[in-house]
């Protein structure tokens, strides 16, 4: 399969994402914890397009120490991988981060 026109690409430690001018992402290199969001642990060793998320349109992408995170078109946040070293949960696909602030009452 050959891949589009990339528009950004971002490079951690251990792996590279890049993002399609179509909006698809494609990732590579270790895959340890499933950093890599291919539902797997098997290390990339050339840009693999990242089918279990190939709906969504990827507007920004960040590669950390042993995860990916994105947002996509509609502003929402997915990680792959694991987000604190210190903890042992890590997906091996991508999952929308849910956030929940806090309300807070300064008096």
């Amino acid at each position: 399969m050959a891949i589009d026109p990339v528009k950004s690409v971002c490079s951690g430690p251990f792996h590279s994402v890049a993002i399609t001018v179509k909006g698809a992402l494609w990732s590579w290199g270790c895959n340890a914890g499933g950093r890599l969001g291919h539902g797997d642990e098997v290390a990339r060793y050339l840009p693999t397009a990242v089918a279990s998320i190939a709906e969504l349109k990827v507007k920004q992408v960040a590669a950390g120490l042993d995860c990916t995170l994105i947002i996509d078109a509609d502003g929402f946040i997915w990680t792959a991988g694991q987000l604190n070293p210190d903890n042992e949960r890590s997906s091996l696909t991508f999952a929308r981060l849910r956030c929940c602030p806090e309300a807070k009452n300064f008096t």
